[in-house]
C-alpha cells in the first residue's frame, strides 16, 4: 500500500509537469522519516524514472486539453494573487494577510474533511478497522551532545580572524543596504556557524513579530 500511494503521488506530479519533486516518506506525519520509509520513497522515484520511462519526454501529457485547461486556470489564479500582493505593498507588507488566509483555508479544508465533503481515503471514508502501527523514528538523546562536540571542535580549528572579518563584512553590507549573499557565502566558507550569521542579521534587522507567524 505504501509504495502504491507513493507511486501514484509521483506519477501525478510528473504528469502534471513538475520540474523538481521530492517524494515524501509515508511516516512523516508521525515523526522524522525512518530509513526504511526514506528508502521506499527514493526507490519509488527510481521505478517511475527507469521502469515507466516518465523522464524520457519533457511533458508526458503535452497536448491534453484537460491538463492545458487546468494549467491555464492555475496561471490565472496565480496572477490574481501576485496582483493582490502588489496592491498590499509587496510580500513583506502582505505577510500578515497571507498568513491569515492560510489559516482560514486550513480551517475550511479541515471542516470539509470532518463533514465528509472532502474525501480523505482511510481517514473519513474507506477506513479499515485493522490498525497498523508503523515503526516510528527513535530519537537518540546523545545526538545534541555529539553535535555540540563537533561545533566546539570546529570553533577550535577554524581561522578566528577570518570568521570575524566575514561577519564584520556581513554586518557592513546590512548597514549599507548592499546585497548580502556574497558575505553570507564567505562567512560559510570561513566556517562561521548558522547561529553566528543569524545573530548578525538579528542585531541589524531585528526580529519579525507579526501576528501571522
Amino acid at each position: 500500500n505504501n509504495i502504491v500511494r507513493c507511486a501514484i503521488h509521483g506519477l501525478a506530479g510528473v504528469m502534471g509537469g513538475v520540474q523538481v519533486m521530492g517524494m515524501p516518506a509515508y511516516d512523516e506525519a508521525l515523526g522524522i522519516p525512518t530509513e526504511e520509509a526514506g528508502c521506499l520513497a527514493v526507490r519509488t522515484q527510481l521505478i517511475l524514472q527507469n521502469e515507466m520511462g516518465l523522464t524520457d519526454v519533457a511533458d508526458p501529457l503535452g497536448g491534453s486539453y484537460y491538463v492545458e485547461s487546468l494549467t491555464k486556470q492555475l496561471e490565472v489564479e496565480i496572477r490574481k494573487y501576485l496582483e493582490k500582493i502588489d496592491r498590499l505593498g509587496g510580500f513583506v507588507a502582505a505577510v500578515d494577510d497571507l498568513c491569515q488566509e492560510l489559516d482560514s483555508q486550513a480551517l475550511k479544508v479541515q471542516q470539509e474533511v470532518t463533514r465528509g465533503k472532502r474525501v480523505i481515503v482511510g481517514v473519513n471514508q474507506f477506513s479499515s478497522e485493522q490498525e497498523t502501527t508503523p515503526e516510528v523514528f527513535r530519537y537518540d538523546s546523545a545526538t545534541p551532545i555529539r553535535a555540540q562536540g563537533r561545533i566546539e571542535a570546529l570553533r577550535q580549528q577554524r581561522d578566528g580572524a577570518r570568521v570575524k572579518a566575514s561577519l564584520d563584512a556581513l554586518w557592513k553590507a546590512l548597514q549599507d543596504g548592499a546585497p548580502v549573499m556574497l558575505p553570507l557565502v564567505e562567512a560559510a566558507r570561513a566556517y562561521a556557524t548558522l547561529g553566528e550569521m543569524v545573530a548578525v542579521l538579528r542585531e541589524t534587522l531585528g526580529e519579525y513579530a507579526g501576528q501571522g507567524l
